[in-house]
């Protein structure tokens, strides 16, 4: 076997809405729960930045193991790819603040939403922050169209960089979940809706769901990519041996 089989692949597109079906299902059954799951240093958003951790990890391995045509391309989009995950990973510690019991400069308490050490949480920061999670969602989410659309025959970076379909859904949730939470906030704003305040049916720390996803995503697409390459080199050893 060169290649994940069709249930594989189905397995990965499948866990995408099975992981953001329970968490769904959580905030209804036990909203307490739900909330104390994704509060700031919650097991939520421990899971994002081990999964933004070994995406880093995976995305060097990948870089690694890069020749061919274009191979100095793809090697730095895939290490620029490591080096962000791992900030990624570590702005979600908040750069052991918490850790290692530092605490928030005066800088940073003026300057940041929730007084942490990271730079996500700046101001400036926060005002782009939703759309640069749906723009990173929709790339992520739709970039194996490039497949069959031919785009990756005629590009070997496209090919290399594209997602498959089976990971993008992990994506497109993220995308979708913070899209949601721009539009709530614009009815909030323009029509006066309450939504977005603790206790209502959409809240702000949502989007530690989707971050999940995200996480996720980067966390799939990777490990699926190094699993097939290995497969092949598999493959072709034994080829040659017989």
């Amino acid at each position: 076997m060169t290649s994940m089989s069709p249930w594989e692949k189905r397995t990965v597109f499948l866990v995408a809405g099975l992981v953001f079906g329970l968490l769904l299902a959580l905030k209804i059954a036990s909203p307490d729960t739900y909330h104390r799951f994704i509060q700031e240093d919650g097991a939520l958003e421990t899971i994002q930045a081990a999964a933004y951790f070994l995406a880093a990890l995976l995305a060097w391995r990948v870089a690694a193991t890069r020749s061919g045509p274009s191979s100095g391309l793809i090697r730095f989009a895939y290490l620029a790819l490591a080096c962000g995950l791992l900030f990624v990973a570590i702005e979600e510690i908040s750069w052991g603040q918490r850790l290692f019991d530092i605490a928030t400069p005066e800088w940073f308490r003026r300057h940041s939403s929730q007084n942490e050490i990271n730079i996500h949480n700046l101001y400036p920061v926060q005002r782009v922050l939703h759309p640069i999670y749906i723009a990173v969602g929709l790339v992520g989410g739709l970039s194996w169209l490039a497949r069959p659309l031919g785009l990756a025959d005629r590009s070997a970076f496209i090919r290399e960089v594209a997602t498959q379909w089976y990971t993008s859904a992990y994506f497109l949730i993220c995308s979708l979940i913070y899209i949601g939470l721009e539009l709530a906030k614009s009815l909030s704003d323009r029509y006066g809706i309450a939504v977005l305040r603790p206790g209502d049916v959409i809240v702000w720390r949502d989007q530690e769901v989707g971050e999940t996803m995200l996480a996720m995503g980067f966390l799939m697409f990777l490990a699926t990519k190094l699993l097939e390459e290995a497969r092949l080199a598999r493959s072709t050893r034994l080829a040659e041996a017989g």
